[in-house]
């Protein structure tokens, strides 16, 4: 995964699967959180294509939620309901992104594709974690990886992770299911694991319980 370090955490003139990174201050994202907190919420059924919640338009049925310390909000509601959109009032202020989580770094993942952008944002003077050298696939793997991608089995779990490559950061599952070959974005909230598929109208979103 390309890792570069930026003043500003999200630039719009970010490249496709670039990642940027940014410390997480503490006042920055209080003040952010302080305009956020503001924000109506947006009432579900609302016969309005694009709604203003203050200044962040949201969809038909949505609302959303001030995450408490950060400078995004949880939308409720609609297709991209368990997304998150971002209130930082920075060059990329009411867009919504897919939000991961990876030895202790926060990921934002926005857009798919070629317009797929990836920002990091580690808290303030924490050390990067030290990048492990990839690992070849397993023998006798059957993955259809892209040109420079390398995947490592993530033990007690049928994916393996992405560690090199333009998608580096997603996962493929190894099921031997319907989606096995197929990669996705892995998201964890409230001790379950969310397995997403694609983009748009074809974006699925799988729920894997533990247990």
């Amino acid at each position: 995964m390309k890792v570069t370090p930026s003043i500003t955490a999200e630039s719009a003139a970010a490249r496709s699967g670039d990642v940027r990174t940014q410390p997480a201050d503490a006042g920055a994202f209080g003040a952010a959180l302080a305009k956020a907190s503001t924000q109506p919420s947006v009432k579900p059924g609302t016969d309005v294509a694009a709604t203003e919640a203050g200044d962040v338009k949201l969809r038909k049925g949505e609302t959303i939620k001030a995450v408490e310390g950060h400078a995004y909000a949880d939308i409720s509601g609609g297709k991209r309901s368990g997304m998150f959109i971002n209130t930082s009032g920075n060059s990329r202020h009411g867009e919504a992104f897919v939000l991961a989580r990876r030895h202790g770094v926060e990921y934002h993942i926005y857009g798919s594709g070629k317009d797929r952008v990836v920002v990091a944002l580690r808290p303030a003077k924490a050390e990067a974690p030290k990048a492990e050298a990839p690992k070849a696939p397993p023998a006798g793997d059957d993955l259809e990886l892209r040109k420079g991608e390398r995947a490592e089995p993530v033990d007690g779990h049928a994916y393996s992770e992405i560690v090199s490559g333009a998608r580096s950061g997603m996962y493929v599952n190894t099921s031997g299911g319907p989606r096995h070959g197929e990669t996705f974005v892995l998201v964890e909230r409230g001790g379950v694991s969310y397995h997403v598929y694609g983009s748009g109208k074809d974006r699925e979103v799988v729920a894997v319980k533990p247990g």
